[in-house]
């Protein structure tokens, strides 16, 4: 057996920080002249698409499996039992992190995520033309039904965009597509959910593919995941000798948002078989604005307590909005300084958001990085600007009508657009 040369087919991974989130070079802002600004921009985190998945998945069973199997890597190693017998939990908490993570080991947890990340390689050489005697003995049944199986479907691997890394500038969210598959052939697929979904010759899909023994208890973040992947707005080329560690990349064309392909082939050592299924990603991408606007949450559950008896923090929040469900998104009384009309039309659009699930977490993902949250008192026109195109884009992808113009300005500046414009200017109108 010739062995397979990994380093002339694998493509290199992203730099990450000290969390593993990618680090990749943001877009350039857009001038008021509508060309792009020619600063410099630096590479920022993007948290990784698998982690944003996971959000809303129900993981009781995964913890008690993993419970399980701590349990029994504990009966295996004495010298472990020892430790923890000699030990307070409270006292050592490394040391009984430690330990977990030991018996984690002996109880060989990683074996089946070794294995599947393997496979994930093999089938990337196999597609690249790799023979099948060039592979492990006992991968070989896992790769001949992957190859068989999907040569008799109507797909053809984008080889260019192969292991393609993504990012979604708008969440700063970041992952890598297993594959992009284009169809050969028009395709009538019907969801479960009674919906119908016509695909034509050379429309292109997400491919996703799976190793894991089972994925009954992975179907919403895998959904999630996807839509993530098909959503995406640049591909991110890495080069580990560009300054930055790569280059951005145009969207993948003619990509569906609307559906995609799971490829599951069980990480099992006999008999392993090639299992297709459709996602809907019209759900999956419903189910990501909700997980994004759980983590915006989670992030301001340290500002959720105060101290009773604190003394009132000059300049905060009115009472009216303290009445608001989302009074981070409430805006300042001075928030314009500019005239109070204006303010109360930016603070009336924002409000018109609330009990949209969809647009209060888009607006909360969308917030411009120069306009701080809470705002600050004196915030410049140019913040102002910055947010007014945020609202816009958000009400015109919720399809929340559009309401008065702004008070005050230019005759160009007043009219308000129709939808489609915005959305094409935001560069979201679909493929």
């Amino acid at each position: 057996m010739t062995p397979v040369n990994v380093d002339t087919i694998a493509k290199p991974e992203p730099k990450r920080d000290s969390y593993g989130r990618y680090q990749i070079t943001a877009p350039p802002k857009i001038l008021q002249s509508g060309k792009p600004s020619k600063a410099k921009v630096k590479p920022r985190s993007y948290t990784r698409a698998t982690t944003v998945a996971k959000t809303l998945e129900d993981t009781y069973k995964l913890n008690r499996w993993s419970q399980r199997m701590v349990a029994y890597g504990m009966g295996l190693r004495e010298d472990l039992r020892d430790l923890a017998m000699g030990h307070n939990p409270d006292d050592s908490r490394q040391v009984f992190e430690n330990i977990v993570d030991e018996a984690s080991t002996a109880a060989e947890t990683a074996r089946a995520a070794n294995k599947g990340t393997a496979l994930h390689r093999f089938f990337e050489m196999a597609d690249q033309g790799e023979a099948l005697s060039t592979f492990p003995r006992h991968v070989q049944p896992h790769i001949k039904k992957y190859k068989q199986g999907m040569a008799t479907k109507p797909f053809e691997i984008v080889h260019e965009h192969t292991e393609q890394v993504i990012a979604l500038d708008d969440y700063k969210v970041a992952g890598t597509v297993d594959r992009f598959l284009q169809l050969t052939e028009p395709i009538q697929v019907c969801l479960q959910t009674g919906k119908v979904i016509n695909l034509s010759q050379g429309d292109r899909i997400v491919g996703d593919i799976k190793t894991g023994r089972t994925l009954e208890w992975g179907w919403l973040s895998m959904t999630v995941q996807a839509a993530i992947y098909a959503n995406h707005s640049a591909t991110w080329n890495v080069d580990h000798g560009h300054p930055q560690g790569g280059t951005r990349g145009k969207r993948v064309s003619s990509l569906r948002r609307d559906v995609a392909l799971l490829i599951h082939v069980p990480a099992v050592e006999e008999d392993p078989q090639l299992e297709l299924y459709w996602l809907d990603l019209e759900a999956g991408w419903d189910a990501f604005l909700t997980a994004m606007e759980v983590r915006g949450h989670r992030s301001m559950a340290s500002k959720l307590p105060t101290i009773y008896g604190k003394p009132e923090v000059k300049g905060g929040p009115s009472a009216e909005d303290e009445d608001s469900t989302w009074s981070d998104f409430e805006a300042h009384p001075d928030l314009l300084a500019v005239d109070e009309a204006t303010a109360r039309w930016v603070r009336g659009r924002i409000r018109e958001l609330a009990g949209n699930v969809k647009a209060v977490a888009d607006l909360r993902n969308r917030w411009p990085e120069e306009l701080p949250k809470p705002f600050p008192e004196s915030p410049s026109l140019k913040q102002v600007d910055a947010l007014v195109k945020v609202l816009d884009l958000v009400e015109a992808r919720n399809d929340i009508p559009f309401g008065p113009p702004r008070p005050g300005g230019k005759p160009e500046t007043v009219k308000r657009r129709d939808v489609n414009s915005v959305l094409e200017d935001a560069g979201w109108m679909p493929s």
